[in-house]
């Protein structure tokens, strides 16, 4: 007898073993794939509007940054990328981190980090937020928050540098491009 039932029995069940974990494995790398995927779109969709804002303000459309601080709109929009970005891979997120830390600041993006905006608007934490920030800020900060690069660049002629390479980084922002040049 060439075959053996404990033979084929054993290769049957090894068989549909092997089978069972790469379908479970095939599917769950699906599944990461449309998370990060459906992530990628809400991160452009939420940083689409802040570099909207520059994009008309270098035109020439928009109005640019007063002297007093936006650091808080800054923060509700660091917010609204960092809770899109959730799906997103390690990596992607590492990047997009640096990017934000970079644009918005260190204060807006570490309390973005901690404790993103309310969605629905309401402005309670933020309020709590500034009315903290202006109790115990140290002297260097005396006229206010650190700023990042988009407070910096917002303020400068619309035909600047400065104002080209913050819709650069927004762009990039937008799409979560792993290259940073």
């Amino acid at each position: 007898m060439p075959f053996e039932p404990n033979t084929i029995i054993a290769s049957a069940a090894a068989g549909g073993i092997a089978g069972l974990i790469l379908a479970s494995w095939r599917v769950d790398r699906e599944e990461k794939a449309k998370r990060r995927v459906l992530a990628q779109d809400r991160v452009e969709e939420a940083a689409g509007e802040m570099l909207a804002e520059a994009v008309a303000y270098q035109a020439g459309l928009g109005p640019g940054r007063p002297d007093a601080s936006l650091w808080m709109s800054d923060y509700i929009w660091a917010s609204k990328v960092l809770v899109a970005a959730r799906g997103l891979g390690r990596i992607r997120r590492w990047m997009l981190d640096r990017r934000l830390k970079t644009l918005v600041g260190p204060v807006a993006f570490n309390l973005a980090l901690a404790k993103p905006a309310n969605e629905n608007g309401d402005n309670v934490m933020g309020n709590a937020l500034t009315a903290m920030i202006k109790a115990h800020r140290a002297d260097e900060y005396a006229d206010g928050v650190p700023m990042g690069f988009l407070d910096v660049a917002l303020r400068q002629p619309e035909g600047s540098k400065e104002v080209s390479k913050v819709i650069r980084l927004l762009r990039r922002v937008s799409r979560t491009t792993l290259l940073w040049f």
